[in-house]
């Protein structure tokens, strides 16, 4: 597990790492160490499907819920006008981080609207190099805010250091948005406990 955290004098490091590396599964891992992050893709018996990061004080796995104190927000643009499937924009994670649920209060405004309603695909590349789609960004004529939709609905979803998070242009290229600003709120999968 790679943590990424400062360094104290004497070499020490705090005990609020961020976590780079995590997993995801139907079990947890036999042998966690502290601060290990991982997402449970099914409920069992006294844990609910979720994001999860291990506490070694605690000797339990702890469910991550909304903290503000750890915001990890995607900023992405889209220049000029794009072309018909074009991927427009890619991010990719260098931290393990956690975004929202039906991509709540993420925003994406066009400095020019669009002509027609257009959709760009939110998608992921996993580290093992599958595109999973996450959902939707979708414009209507002549309204400058973009509204996001998700293939999930109500789930908090997991991106792993080293996954891209990109978008792709509509297959049918609209005459007029172009150079789209867009925040995508996330939070950093932290062993803050």
């Amino acid at each position: 597990m790679i943590h990424d955290s400062p360094m104290y004098v004497g070499g020490t490091k705090p005990t609020n790492q961020l976590i780079e590396e995590t997993k995801r599964g139907q079990a947890f891992p036999l042998s966690p160490s502290d601060g290990d992050a991982f997402q449970l893709t099914i409920n069992i018996p006294g844990y609910d499907e979720g994001i999860y990061v291990y506490s070694a004080s605690a000797s339990d796995w702890i469910l991550q819920v909304e903290v503000e104190d750890h915001p990890y927000d995607l900023a992405l643009t889209i220049y000029d006008r794009p072309r018909s499937n074009d991927i427009v924009s890619k991010f990719l994670a260098s931290r393990a981080f956690i975004m929202k649920a039906n991509f709540e209060n993420s925003l994406a405004r066009a400095n020019d609207v669009s002509s027609d309603t257009v959709q760009f695909t939110i998608n992921k590349i996993d580290i093992e190099g599958t595109t999973h789609q996450l959902g939707f960004l979708t414009f209507s004529a002549g309204d400058p805010m973009g509204v996001f939709t998700v293939n999930e609905p109500n789930k908090d979803f997991l991106v792993m250091r080293g996954e891209t998070v990109f978008l792709q242009a509509p297959a049918v290229r609209d005459a007029t948005l172009k150079n789209v600003d867009i925040t995508m709120v996330a939070r950093l999968a932290t062993a803050g406990l």
